[in-house]
């Protein structure tokens, strides 16, 4: 990983939520990360250690499926998604696989940088975390429906 040093197109990708003042102030915590085709970001139990948004390339979201104990891709995630939004509550551990179908380019904020913003930067910490809730919420209405159709 290193520091990032990311043009403000790219910002855009991933902060599209912010104004560019608010990314251009929230740049310097962010740190750079490549992964290839197949490689993990974090397994299930990981522990939770920082806020991820994907600048290029696509991850796969796996749960272990009960019934049959092999993973099974739950979602599909592209340029500018936000992972790992637990961090913003404190942690914890992942709940789920994630890796890189394709190669990517992600972008961190890890443990101490989210710490650090929280003190540093209130307003943007609170952005992150309303986005956080946003896609939550999206997520779960999916889940919802999804539900509603089997039943």
């Amino acid at each position: 990983m290193s520091h990032a040093a990311l043009s403000a197109e790219q910002l855009s990708v991933v902060l599209p939520f912010l104004d560019l003042p608010d990314r251009s102030l929230l740049a310097p915590y962010l740190t750079e990360l490549r992964l290839d085709p197949g490689a993990a970001l974090f397994g299930v139990e990981d522990p939770v250690d920082g806020l991820w948004f994907l600048l290029e390339g696509r991850l796969a979201v796996r749960k272990i499926n009960p019934l049959y104990g092999r993973a099974q891709v739950i979602a599909l995630l592209d340029p500018g998604a936000m992972v790992g939004e637990r961090a913003l509550l404190g942690g914890g551990r992942h709940r789920a696989e994630v890796r890189a179908v394709a190669s990517a380019h992600l972008v961190l904020l890890d443990r101490t940088a989210l710490d650090r913003l929280a003190l540093e930067q209130p307003e943007i910490y609170l952005s992150l975390l309303r986005r956080a809730l946003v896609i939550s919420g999206l997520r779960l209405d999916r889940v919802s429906e999804r539900l509603a159709a089997v039943l």
